[in-house]
């Protein structure tokens, strides 16, 4: 789950794990405080051990008559313990903070079969 704070944007965020994308979720308008809920479940292995995954958070301001504007990003690095409501700070290009995303990792083991 992703909440986002900043200024008066109309935002979408691109998920990326290990900087592949797996999830943009649709702009949000009139919402200073939009929620997005994007679930994504990535196969661990000795080889993709939990903690070698980088999970990015690249927040846009959509622009219907320009191209849009990149605000910043988000990073977490997921270990076992869940994350919960956890606020995780967006940085510019530029290293100032843009706001926050609140995110809920869960690290579920499965049994092969």
């Amino acid at each position: 789950i992703f909440t986002i704070t900043d200024e008066d944007y109309v935002m979408y965020v691109i998920v990326t794990i290990n900087g592949k994308e797996v999830a943009e979720t649709e702009a949000v308008e009139e919402s200073r405080n939009p929620a997005y809920d994007v679930v994504h479940e990535v196969l661990l292995t000795e080889e993709n051990p939990l903690t070698g995954n980088v999970i990015e958070m690249a927040v846009w301001d959509w622009d219907r008559f320009s191209g849009d504007d990149y605000l910043g990003t988000a990073r977490i690095v997921p270990g076992p313990e869940p994350m919960i409501r956890q606020p995780v700070p967006i940085f510019s290009e530029r290293g100032s903070k843009r706001g926050f995303v609140v995110v809920t990792t869960v690290f579920t083991p499965m049994p092969f079969i």
